[in-house]
């Protein structure tokens, strides 16, 4: 025999494809426990995915980073964004806030609440028919104690009569004494109160001829 019919006589090395056939199922007996297993887990995950419900809407608002006091200017460090339900969002609840950083507080605000118009002095008698107005003390001690929601009578005493009226009854503070409103103790203090357009043009007459001072109900 010639060495080219000993070369040709040779078995190829490549695999056919009945041989390739042969060791891939070879290779699935060896590792079929392996598969079943993977197969078993895929499943099961699937199936945990569709019994998941489905992830709930959110919409971002504004809220307070920190407790916040009323009378102040809010400063964008002072805000919070937080994910709500759309049903537990307040009615005009702020969004963006840009929109808010600048403005001033109308009363005190806790830490984590969610800021809307009433919060701010701007917005908060809008549609109520009512304005806020300042209301000057002339104790800084009796403006220090008056509180966001206190519920008070404002009283004017002529300096020369020395006779003291009632100027207004039952009117609502918005905001305690406001920092920096007066440099010095006994120069008196400034709140703002929500009231009537009346009732604020009355208590600036008063303000300009007497002084004035409130009792609590």
């Amino acid at each position: 025999m010639t060495p080219t019919s000993t070369r040709n006589a040779r078995p190829s090395r490549r695999s056919s494809p009945a041989r390739w056939a042969v060791d891939f199922r070879r290779a699935l007996r060896r590792h079929r426990r392996k598969l079943a297993i993977l197969a078993t887990l895929a499943a099961v995950l699937a199936g945990l995915t569709a019994l998941a419900p489905p992830r709930p809407d959110t919409v971002s608002v504004v809220t307070a980073e920190h407790a916040l006091t009323g009378g102040t200017t809010v400063r964008a460090e002072d805000l919070d964004r937080t994910e709500l339900p759309p049903r537990a969002v307040p009615d005009g609840a702020w969004t963006d806030p840009s929109e808010v950083v600048g403005q001033t507080l109308a009363g005190p605000v806790p830490a984590g609440q969610v800021l809307t118009p009433a919060a701010l002095l701007r917005h908060r008698a809008r549609g109520s028919g009512s304005v806020v107005a300042p209301l000057p003390l002339a104790d800084d001690r009796v403006s220090a104690l008056l509180e966001a929601g206190d519920q008070v009578d404002v009283l004017a005493a002529d300096s020369q009569t020395g006779k003291t009226r009632v100027v207004a009854t039952a009117i609502r503070v918005v905001t305690g004494a406001i920092p920096g409103a007066h440099d010095a103790p006994g120069t008196g203090g400034l709140v703002l109160v929500e009231v009537s357009p009346s009732t604020a043009t009355a208590l600036a007459a008063a303000a300009s001829t007497s002084v004035l001072s409130v009792v609590w109900r």
